[in-house]
């Protein structure tokens, strides 16, 4: 179960990183044209060079690449193409738009809605270890669900069969019925039947070390799953005050303050928390459900053992 949980675990991560990257290939050019044509359309003539890296590094560019792509687009006709059909559908959004910050706020949420690849890039860094821990958490849960099904742990048929045998037959009788059904329940009380000829006493303590490790075994990974569902929020979280502290900083940078040059920021902050409470909701949600399923299987057992506990009692008084 262990390999199987890793190899659900390696599948699942490495798929969403093919995913995020083959996004990122069909849409990466364009995302940067696009950024390089903000970064052209906010640099005026007679800006300081502090004020121009600014702008760069705000639409994601370290100096050294906005020049770099600056000489392929001008060594390119055909990435001078696309920047010529990209400018004039950008020119009457804006002109639809007008001067309002809100429109332009609001442009800018339709736009990177289109692509996952940009919502993934905008969360910031935080993204990262949220998928992982996502992909984690995923394994953990499918492997469960594997394991339940096979363990089956409250056949309903079989308990109540059980009961009216304990009810109406002996221990040897309960014993058989146990050996010819393969679930946990039946591997619990025949450990606790096979030693009924030491006594009361011996027949109590093999039923609950036989239970007590089979619990052990159906909570195996679980606590993982409590950690990761409390400790996702937690990233996003920090994601939050990261983009903030982001925004804060371009708001501290910058000679004259707008929407636009905060959005990222706060946009880097909601994304992260979305983003956290995505991935913690159902994994505590699927942790809650296991951890019933634990406690109705505890309960049975408790109450069959109970039950047995009695029959040898008054199967010892009857001898």
């Amino acid at each position: 179960m262990k390999r199987l949980t890793t190899m659900i675990m390696t599948v699942l991560f490495l798929s969403a990183f093919a995913v995020v990257i083959a996004d990122s290939n069909s849409r990466g050019d364009r995302l940067k044209l696009e950024a390089f044509l903000n970064v052209q359309k906010e640099i005026q003539e007679g800006m300081s060079l502090e004020s121009k890296e600014r702008i760069v590094k705000k639409h994601g560019f370290t100096p050294v690449e906005y020049e770099d792509l600056d000489r392929r687009v001008r060594e390119s006709p055909e990435l001078q193409k696309q920047l010529r059909e990209m400018r004039p559908d950008a020119e009457r959004n804006k002109d639809n738009a007008g001067d309002n910050e809100s429109n332009d706020l609001s442009k800018i949420a339709q736009d990177d809605s289109i692509s996952l690849y940009r919502i993934f890039r905008k969360g910031g860094p935080f993204m990262w270890p949220i998928l992982l821990f996502a992909a984690i958490a995923m394994g953990f849960i499918i492997e469960r669900f594997i394991f339940f099904k096979r363990a089956k742990l409250n056949p309903r048929e079989f308990i109540e069969e059980l009961e009216d045998t304990i009810l109406n037959g002996n221990l040897s009788s309960i014993e058989k019925s146990c050996e010819g059904n393969d679930t946990i329940i039946s591997k619990i009380i025949q450990k606790g039947l096979k030693v009924k000829k030491m006594g009361y006493d011996q027949v109590e303590r093999a039923l609950s070390v036989a239970g007590s490790i089979e619990v052990a075994t159906l909570e195996r990974g679980l606590n993982i799953l409590s950690a990761l569902g409390n400790i996702v929020p937690m990233l996003g979280f920090l994601g939050t005050v990261s983009g903030m502290i982001s925004a804060f900083s371009n708001i501290a940078a910058a000679d004259q303050v707008n929407a636009r040059l905060v959005a990222g920021g706060i946009e880097e902050a909601l994304l992260t928390t979305a983003a956290g409470l995505i991935v913690a909701i159902p994994t505590l949600a699927f942790y809650n459900y296991f951890v019933h399923r634990i406690d109705g299987f505890i309960a049975d057992i408790e109450r069959l053992s109970s039950d047995i506990l009695e029959k040898l009692v008054d199967e010892n008084d009857k001898d």
